[in-house]
């Protein structure tokens, strides 16, 4: 359960942290770096092909139901 619950909170920390440095830079809210050098940025480009609004909005729907499943489900323990 904890490595679904960091799963969760690393989504949510990708898209705040890129958005957030985007807004900051200046640029559009969806802007990925063609020429970017990160790992996760060139798997995102391959995947998504440079639609950023799409990766941000999986990792949110990812994040909101990682966290219903570790708040409102109840567990056995």
């Amino acid at each position: 359960m904890l490595a679904f619950y960091a799963g969760a909170q690393g989504c949510m920390r990708l898209a705040a942290f890129n958005i957030c440095l985007n807004w900051f830079r200046g640029l559009s809210w969806t802007y990925m770096s063609p020429t970017s050098t990160s790992l996760i940025d060139k798997v995102e480009l391959r995947v998504f092909g440079g639609r950023e609004w799409a990766v941000e909005g999986l990792c949110l729907i990812a994040y909101a139901v990682a966290n219903f499943f570790m708040y409102y489900i109840p567990h056995n323990r």
